[in-house]
């Protein structure tokens, strides 16, 4: 038996979140394949986790404490599946706002039997579903050098294809590789925390491939995040760990900011 663990985490968005749910269910998988959910509800007062518990009681809901993030409650359903009576092959990161396709999974496992490699991650791209155009999925870099800004979207093709980051919306990693990358760096709170864990894995010699195939649909966030104070901080934290030129630069103006806004009490971060 091959156990996926499936690590999700939300936040106010029942309908997104009985959708991805459902579409777990229909998930068309080889029978010694056994899907274990592990939901992370951080403080939704929208009635997510009730309607969780009455419609799919075999999920593994936890609770959250409303100030997780993407990262934290991510890494929460993480050690929920390490420390499981379940024996994870592999874990399964997933939006819960993506509208997932029948066969994601089973083509996510395709790259595996092709290779005989287990030391990979493998990544899903997702479609907007108004322009029918790629919204999520993988990157390559230009340069290099792990800057961002030098990066440019790859598109699926008809063969699974190297790249170097990637999105987390849907990225399906071996034991093996987390037993060498371990989670996700808690000092990301909710913005670049993938980024980073593929730079850490590629470091490692771990190869990361996307898939052929687009998992499902996806739109673009366009949602202001609710503390644009936080992600300062993410992009403060990745261009203090990967930009060598220009770090010194940046962290300068990020401390300026920061005092303007604890000694004259104006938020710059907003």
């Amino acid at each position: 038996m091959i156990n996926i663990s499936v690590l999700i985490t939300c936040h106010n968005r029942k309908k997104k979140t009985l959708h991805i749910l459902n579409c777990l269910k229909k998930q068309k998988i080889n029978k010694n394949i056994k899907i274990i959910i592990y939901l992370v509800d951080d403080g939704s007062t929208d009635g997510t986790a009730n309607s969780v518990k009455k419609l799919y009681p075999e999920i593994i809901l936890i609770k959250g404490n409303g100030n997780l993030f993407w990262g934290g409650a991510l890494n929460l359903a993480w050690k929920k599946a390490v420390n499981s009576k379940y024996k994870s092959d592999y874990f399964l990161w997933l939006n819960d706002d993506v509208d997932l396709f029948n066969d994601a999974i089973s083509n996510s496992l395709d790259y595996e039997k092709k290779n005989s490699n287990k030391n990979f991650i493998c990544v899903g791209s997702t479609l907007d579903s108004n322009s029918n155009l790629r919204s999520y999925g993988g990157y390559k870099l230009k340069k290099k050098i792990f800057n961002l800004i030098n990066s440019y979207p790859v598109i699926p093709t008809n063969d699974f294809q190297n790249i170097d980051i990637f999105n987390g919306n849907f990225v399906l990693i071996p034991n093996k590789v987390f037993n060498q990358v371990g989670y996700l760096d808690k000092l990301f709170i909710h913005n670049g925390a993938d980024t980073d864990y593929g730079m850490r894995a590629q470091k490692l010699g771990i190869k990361i491939v996307l898939m052929p195939e687009y998992v499902g649909y996806c739109n673009k966030n366009t949602n202001k995040f609710k503390s644009t104070k936080y992600l300062n901080l993410d992009m403060f934290y990745f261009m203090k760990r990967y930009l060598k030129t220009f770090k010194y630069v940046y962290i300068a103006k990020w401390y300026f900011t920061y005092l303007i806004n604890i000694i004259f009490k104006i938020n710059l971060f907003k």
